[in-house]
């Protein structure tokens, strides 16, 4: 009666009969709930994209028993093939023969670190017609693939396989390439988010968001902004500036729906790269937030020197649940010394904060005014 079984750092993607064989094996085990292949090579030879399909298929399908999936540190997706809707059939007859009208009971499946997109985006199409199927998916992790890396139609395909997933409440894809050819890929992911509002953590680190036309951005923030039980986001190291009107007012309208943030991770973006429009607009949000306990927005060319600027920057008083607060990298008190201070009466009012970093800014240089203003605050 194994209910977990884990045989990860093996060698089973040696041959693809290997993989068929385990895979039938696991008929044996009605009673199996967690299943970890990590590190195992699979993937590895398989020229026949159909066989990796029919891998995942076997693994989601030929368990109703089975929740818990996790394929991350193999070679799945790396197949040299280009996209037809010839194939596309294929795969769905595929699919569709091999389900034989199964559900699934998959709950959370991690595919982190494989090789999704690696050589075209023919494997994230295959892969979205698994997603579609399992309605019961509350965690998706495709962290470090190359989602996007060959254009954003696999990767739209991908956000569209999400679309209604009602029971979904973790999404995690850092460290792909979704907006390195354009925003298509954001914009349908966003528009997918429109349809659920069940996501309670969710990460696009270093995914280019933002590098295109605000498009993608406007789309993403208003399919946060349904994510009413969101507890932590994650959007650092994109390039979101936030200077087209559109998209500021989206994303202030989003942070409305934060109420019960506890962590925001903006860090390593364009927030202030042109004027102080996208981090006025950012800090006019923080009125939302009154359970956020962590905000990182370090290396944002942020400055603060502006009157409005001043005003908005002042919300950050309201935030009184807050212990980690992170502005390191940034350029306040380069042009004035009111940002100094509007950063100094929001912290005064914090008396939670136990971390607080604001190295690498420009306090003081302007004058020396804001600095026994940070020194009794703190």
């Amino acid at each position: 009666k194994v209910e977990t079984l884990n045989m990860s750092r093996n060698d089973l993607g040696q041959t693809p009969e290997s993989i068929d064989q385990f895979a039938e094996g696991l008929r044996q085990l009605p009673y199996l709930k967690s299943l970890n292949l990590t590190d195992n090579n699979l993937g590895q030879g398989v020229n026949d994209f159909t066989q990796a399909l029919t891998l995942l298929i076997k693994l989601t399908f030929g368990h109703p028993s089975l929740t818990f999936l996790d394929l991350s540190y193999n070679l799945l997706g790396g197949a040299d093939e280009l996209y037809t809707e010839e194939k596309a059939k294929n795969l769905q007859a595929t699919a569709t023969q091999l389900q034989a009208g199964k559900s699934s009971s998959i709950t959370h499946l991690k595919l982190n670190h494989n090789l999704f997109d690696f050589a075209s985006s023919f494997s994230s199409h295959m892969l979205s017609m698994i997603i579609a199927r399992l309605d019961q998916l509350k965690s998706l992790t495709l962290n470090h693939n190359f989602l996007g890396m060959y254009g954003s139609d696999g990767f739209v395909a991908l956000s569209q396989s999400l679309a209604f997933k009602k029971n979904l409440n973790e999404l995690l894809l850092d460290y792909n390439f979704i907006e390195l050819i354009d925003s298509n890929g954001t914009q349908a992911l966003g528009r997918s988010l429109q349809t659920i509002d069940s996501l309670n953590v969710t990460s696009a680190t270093f995914n280019m968001l933002g590098k295109h036309d605000p498009n993608g951005m406007v789309e993403l923030f208003s399919g946060l902004a349904s994510q009413n039980h969101l507890s932590e986001l994650t959007l650092k190291m994109n390039y979101i500036d936030l200077t087209d009107s559109v998209a500021s007012r989206a994303l202030k309208n989003a942070m409305s729906s934060f109420r019960h943030l506890k962590v925001l991770d903006f860090s390593m973006n364009e927030l202030g790269r042109t004027d102080s429009l996208g981090t006025t607009a950012f800090a006019d949000g923080f009125v939302y937030l009154q359970e956020l306990q962590s905000l990182s927005l370090e290396n944002n060319r942020i400055k603060i020197d502006s009157p409005d600027a001043f005003e908005s920057w002042k919300n950050l008083a309201g935030l009184k649940h807050l212990t980690h607060l992170n502005l390191a990298g940034n350029q306040i008190g380069l042009n004035s010394a009111e940002g100094g201070k509007a950063i100094a009466a929001g912290i005064k009012q914090m008396y939670q904060l136990t971390s607080l970093d604001l190295s690498g800014n420009a306090l003081g240089s302007y004058s020396q005014t804001d600095i026994p203003l940070l020194a009794d605050a703190i």
